[in-house]
């Protein structure tokens, strides 16, 4: 009888990968190719008419994620959406997967959209539930691709899990994120995500939202009231300690989210510490 034999098999398997996995580990050829990656990925990101800038920074889209994607051969798929409710909170759960030009699965990512967001509070279900498929496919591409934007000199976060994005900022014309009121000089408005909040250094300024995992109270140097508040990034794992002066604000309970507002980074003997002088629930 023909075929191939067991172990025949299993080397053809090993030759597949092996070729691939090689040539990968090469860092110049990796560079080189991420360098035309970065540069065409740059150019239609500068070429396009309508942008999303937050503090004169612009941000890639679901479409750019994919586009990028394109490049490297990567597509996401998502699994139906999932009706959840977290603290009593509705919302919905959507699952993307992360392909190669193989169709062999290579990551995913989780997200979510909840009727707990700013700007999320009145919008209908539907609307909630595409954007947490949207918000899952372009993190599953930032995922894996995020280096590249990086060297392209672009931020790595998906516009669309930025706070106070919204179908009609996406849809708007000038795609400059809007604000309620005019910003006091020197103090920002838009709050940025603790994995932003931890690339900042000393001397920034600015909004951190995320969810209060615990809270301790201590007095420093001079018997002054100060509390810590450890927050964790709404989407992931990066974490933050703010500190405030004063007793533990009231009625915040873990797993509150909140706006940590004009935030200052000092730095001593090497460590940053970050001083909020408001707090806002969300």
């Amino acid at each position: 009888m023909g075929g191939l034999k067991m172990g025949t098999k299993k080397e053809l398997i090993k030759k597949e990968f092996e070729a691939p996995l090689k040539e990968l580990i090469d860092p110049e050829l990796v560079l080189n190719e991420a360098q035309k990656a970065s540069q065409s990925l740059d150019r239609i990101l500068k070429s396009k008419p309508k942008k999303v800038l937050i503090n004169n920074e612009q941000y890639l889209e679901f479409e750019d994620w994919q586009t990028l994607g394109e490049f490297y051969g990567r597509f996401v798929k998502t699994d139906e959406i999932e009706l959840v409710t977290i603290n009593g909170t509705l919302g919905f759960k959507a699952k993307a997967h992360l392909f190669n030009r193989q169709g062999i699965e290579i990551g995913g990512a989780e997200a979510y959209c909840m009727k707990d967001e700013k700007n999320w509070q009145n919008k209908p279900l539907f609307q909630l539930a595409s954007m947490a498929q949207t918000r899952a496919g372009a993190k599953a591409l930032r995922n894996n691709l995020a280096w590249v934007a990086v060297l392209a000199g672009y931020r790595p976060t998906p516009a669309e899990e930025i706070v106070d994005i919204t179908p009609e900022n996406v849809e708007a014309t000038s795609k400059e994120i809007p604000q309620s009121k005019p910003a006091p000089k020197g103090k920002p408005q838009i709050a940025l995500t603790v994995s932003q909040a931890l690339q900042k250094r000393a001397g920034t300024n600015f909004n951190v939202i995320g969810k209060v995992t615990d809270t301790r109270e201590r007095k420093n140097k001079n018997n002054r009231d100060i509390t810590d508040y450890f927050l964790k990034s709404l989407e992931g794992s990066d974490q933050i300690i703010i500190s405030k002066w004063g007793k533990t604000h009231e009625g915040i309970r873990e797993g509150d989210t909140l706006i940590f507002k004009d935030i200052s980074i000092y730095e001593y003997q090497g460590n940053l510490t970050y001083l909020a002088k408001e707090i806002e629930k969300v």
